[in-house]
C-alpha cells in the first residue's frame, strides 16, 4: 500500500480520509515561522493591522457617530425590505418590527384613515407594484380576502393559459 506524506515538508505520514490521503496533519498547514515574519513586515505602517486596539470609550463616540444621520448609508431612515417593500425606521411605531422598521404602505394608509392598522389587515397593491405607495393605488383587506383574492387570480391566469 502507497504511503503519503504531509505537504508541510515534515515527513510525517498522512491518514486516508474518504479514499483520499489528508494534505496535512492537523495544525500544519498553517503558515511556516518564515512566511509569518514577510506578512507581518508587509503590515507595518498599514493601521488596521497595526494591532493597537482602541480604548472603549473612543469606539464608543466613534459608533454613536456613525448611527442614524452620521452613517454614510443613511437614507432617512428609507430601506428596501425583504420582498421589495419599501420600509422606514419609526421605532416609537407600536406595530414596528424588532428593529424598529414598519412597512411604508402601512404607514401612508393610517395617515390617510386617521388610526393605527388592525395586525389582521393587510395592504393590497392595486398595479402589485410593491413601491408604488400612493394612496390611490393602496386597499385596505383581511388576510383571507387578500389571499382569496391572489388565489383566484392564479386560477383565471391559468384557467387562460390552458384556453
Amino acid at each position: 500500500m502507497k504511503k503519503y506524506y504531509c505537504e508541510c515538508g515534515c515527513g510525517q505520514e498522512v491518514s486516508i480520509f474518504r479514499g483520499k490521503p489528508r494534505r496535512f496533519i492537523y495544525k500544519h498547514h498553517s503558515r511556516t515561522e518564515k512566511q509569518r515574519k514577510m506578512h507581518s513586515k508587509r503590515m507595518i505602517g498599514n493601521t488596521l493591522y497595526s494591532g493597537r486596539i482602541k480604548p472603549k470609550s473612543a469606539r464608543e463616540i466613534i459608533s454613536k457617530k456613525q448611527r442614524g444621520e452620521g452613517n454614510s448609508m443613511w437614507n432617512n431612515g428609507r430601506t428596501i425590505a425583504g420582498g421589495g417593500y419599501i420600509s422606514l425606521w419609526k421605532p416609537d411605531h407600536p406595530f414596528a418590527d424588532v428593529n424598529g422598521r414598519i412597512k411604508e404602505e402601512r404607514l401612508v394608509m393610517e395617515a390617510h384613515i386617521g388610526r393605527y392598522l388592525k395586525k389582521e389587515e393587510i395592504i393590497h397593491h392595486i398595479n402589485h407594484n410593491r413601491q408604488d405607495n400612493r394612496i390611490e393605488n393602496l386597499m385596505i383587506m383581511s388576510k383571507h380576502d387578500h389571499s382569496s383574492y391572489h388565489a383566484f387570480k392564479r386560477w383565471e391566469n391559468a384557467k387562460r393559459i390552458k384556453n
